[in-house]
């Protein structure tokens, strides 16, 4: 009879760990004595940053478009989007950054809501969404004072088209995420997704579950997202004095309100999200130059 399999104890089933008895990683071993070699990993999907923070979102983010831009390159990514608080400010100069280092740069824009309507990440797909986002921003700002964005989420269902959605969960999944989910997909179907996050707060697995069980009642598909608010860890201590100026306390005295850690930064392709893989978004169905969406315009009678 052959030898026990090593792999039987459930101490070493469940450490991951393989035992000093094991054959090699990359070698199966057959009773028979022969031995075939182990399939290679299976390759990473490419992966695009989609939700990155600049510091157009006052007090929140901690690096310039430009450096998200290069770091994004220097990592890898297959592209980016700074999505930004309810603005697209930071679009132009991140895409301006982008080209020069060959990056993809999608337009987009992190929607904020004033009706409880949990954040949502909206990238446009051509020319025509680009103006309708333009046009549901400027809904927005033209209810309340200067520097301040009031949407609903009846705002979007009059806007939204030609728009890929993603709805974010947040920091605790709210009640009304899943029939946010359902509203949109009824109106948006084949555009809505679910963000899904890994932050390092210690509860990013029972998020994560939550999310999708939420996705498959609500028949949406996952998207990995970073998050992000800088570009490096570095930017940490930073990111800390704008959240502490944005909510009018003393770095004492945050407590809680501050991150839990230093991971809001660009990472590369989510290894550790393997069930994610087959929701990668497709960058093919956003704009990716903002030369595209800017509209013709007439000769000025100055130049004829």
């Amino acid at each position: 009879m052959p030898d026990k399999n090593p792999y039987d104890q459930p101490s070493h089933f469940l450490s991951g760990k393989r035992p000093e008895s094991a054959p090699a990683d990359n070698i199966t071993q057959f009773p028979e004595g022969r031995r075939r070699r182990a399939r290679p990993p299976a390759e990473v999907p490419a992966y695009a940053e989609l939700l990155a923070a600049s510091n157009f979102s006052f007090l929140r983010g901690a690096s310039h478009p430009e450096e998200l831009a290069t770091a994004a390159r220097n990592l890898g990514l297959a592209g980016l989007a700074v999505a930004d608080r309810n603005t697209l400010a930071g679009v132009v100069r991140a895409h301006a950054a982008a080209k020069e280092t060959a990056l993809k740069s999608v337009v987009g824009c992190r929607l904020v809501f004033a009706d409880g309507t949990p954040d949502i990440a909206a990238w446009v797909t051509d020319r025509a969404a680009y103006g309708r986002l333009c046009r549901l921003l400027s809904e927005g700002n033209l209810r309340t004072q200067k520097g301040d964005c009031r949407l609903t989420l009846a705002d979007l269902v009059n806007w939204g088209k030609g728009l890929e959605l993603a709805v974010l969960p947040g920091r605790r999944i709210a009640d009304n995420l899943a029939p946010t989910l359902r509203t949109l997909r009824a109106v948006f179907a084949g555009s809505v997704r679910l963000g899904a996050t890994c932050l390092y707060r210690g509860d990013d697995r029972r998020q994560l579950a939550e999310c999708a069980a939420i996705a498959t009642a609500t028949q949406v598909p996952l998207i990995a997202l970073g998050d992000v608010l800088y570009h490096t860890p570095a930017r940490r201590p930073l990111q800390d004095v704008l959240t502490c100026i944005r909510e009018h306390v003393t770095l004492d005295t945050a407590g809680r309100l501050l991150e839990a850690n230093a991971e809001r930064h660009l990472k590369p392709s989510p290894r550790r999200l393997p069930f994610l893989s087959g929701s990668a978004f497709p960058l093919t169905n956003c704009a990716t130059n903002t030369r595209k969406n800017r509209p013709a315009r007439a000769p000025h009678p100055l130049t004829n």
